[in-house]
């Protein structure tokens, strides 16, 4: 009782509004996500690249009131079809190029989680981990451009996302990060 009067008092919600992720701090969390996801193309089967791709794009839509994101059970549910499509195609083995495929599909699943700027800020990490993922199989120059430059997008997300008051926010950002 107590716990439900003080979920609706407006101090509480104003918390939980000021609590939400920035639709401008999301949009470059997401272009982060998929320049990451280019230098995995070539090892990835393209379902769980299309399941990324859907996964972000739901978050979007969601973000920008189109859509709503979906209850635990729902969650649960694509979590679980996703994971027994992966285990089919992996086939019992287990490679590092295996393991890091799962972790992709961890973070395609953990957009329909991220609400809130603490999980915008777990993601932001886990991503930039995906970054270091990517030189276990491609250390070439231009990979490694295109990983800078995923986390340059990273990093410009994590400035919005704290100072968002700042004006310019998106447009500043690259003169900021530089």
């Amino acid at each position: 009782m107590i716990r439900r009067f003080l979920s609706n008092s407006p101090s509480s919600r104003s918390l939980q509004a000021a609590e939400l992720v920035s639709g401008r701090a999301l949009i470059w969390l997401i272009a982060g996500f998929g320049l990451l996801l280019i230098p995995q193309w070539d090892r990835l089967p393209i379902w769980l690249v299309a399941s990324c791709a859907v996964l972000a794009g739901w978050r979007w839509l969601a973000q920008s009131g189109q859509v709503r994101l979906p209850g635990r059970w729902m969650r649960t549910g694509i979590m679980l079809v996703l994971v027994a499509v992966y285990i089919a195609t992996v086939q019992g083995r287990f490679t590092v190029d295996t393991a890091a495929s799962f972790f992709v599909l961890a973070v395609g699943l953990k957009w329909l989680e991220t609400r809130s700027t603490r999980d915008f800020y777990v993601l932001f990490f886990i991503l930039v981990y995906l970054a270091t993922v990517n030189f276990l199989f491609h250390q070439e120059i231009h990979w490694s451009v295109i990983n800078i430059a995923g986390v340059a997008l990273l990093l410009i997300g994590l400035q919005v996302v704290n100072a968002p008051e700042i004006p310019g926010a998106m447009k500043k950002g690259w003169r900021r990060l530089g």
